[in-house]
């Protein structure tokens, strides 16, 4: 399931991978069938944008995006554990994967787990020997 079946949620273009490249995608498309469903109309009145940001001084691209709705970033791969407060005044809410707390002192920053990755091998169960 691509992407592209949501028409507001988008991949950052100031990402470090392609969206295809994330270990994380099959988990994110996931995340937002799933909102999408339990949030219903109200969905629509966010705009999404994922951003996978390997280098904390690359600012995503969606800063810089104009928009009625509100504007929710999904930042993930970036791993310093940095708390991006220089740019959460342009966002609604940010989801940042690899924060180093749980309890952050900003209004619009939140932790966002770590997701499931693909092509994890199922293995056969082992025995355990006493």
């Amino acid at each position: 399931m691509p992407l592209s079946k949501f028409k507001n949620v988008s991949f950052d273009k100031s990402s470090n991978y392609e969206f295809h490249q994330l270990v994380e995608s099959d988990a994110l498309i996931k995340t937002f069938t799933f909102l999408s469903t339990i949030m219903k109309n109200l969905f629509d009145e966010y705009i999404y944008f994922i951003f996978a940001g390997g280098n904390p001084k690359i600012e995503p691209d969606s800063l810089y995006i104009h928009s009625n709705k509100k504007k929710v970033l999904l930042y993930i791969s970036e791993e310093s554990g940095i708390i991006p407060y220089n740019i959460s005044q342009y966002y609604h809410a940010i989801f940042k994967a690899y924060l180093k707390t749980d309890t952050i002192d900003w209004n619009n920053i939140f932790n966002f787990p770590l997701c499931c990755v693909k092509n994890v091998p199922a293995l056969s169960v082992l025995p355990m020997i006493d």
